[in-house]
């Protein structure tokens, strides 16, 4: 599974949309993680806003060298 991190701009903690949550992970499409967030919405689908359970995603300063470097993930941009 691939995750998303922020490189430009910071996660949105006032909308806590799915596109920058830390659970929001992704093979070939996004998919919620969270077993309480999928519960609680009634599906593992992302498009919500407000989520209660909502994580600021990974920032490039989250990740070591090598992550930053070599690691699987998807670059996404809040600007």
């Amino acid at each position: 599974m691939l995750e998303a991190v922020m490189v430009g701009g910071t996660p949105d903690h006032e909308r806590r949309s799915c596109f920058d949550c830390l659970h929001c992970k992704a093979a070939v499409t996004w998919w919620c993680k969270n077993d309480k967030a999928v519960e609680w919405r009634g599906t593992q689908i992302p498009g919500g806003i407000g989520c209660p359970y909502w994580e600021p995603c990974k920032t490039l300063d989250d990740l070591g060298f090598f992550a930053r470097h070599f690691g699987g993930y998807i670059r996404i941009s809040a600007t």
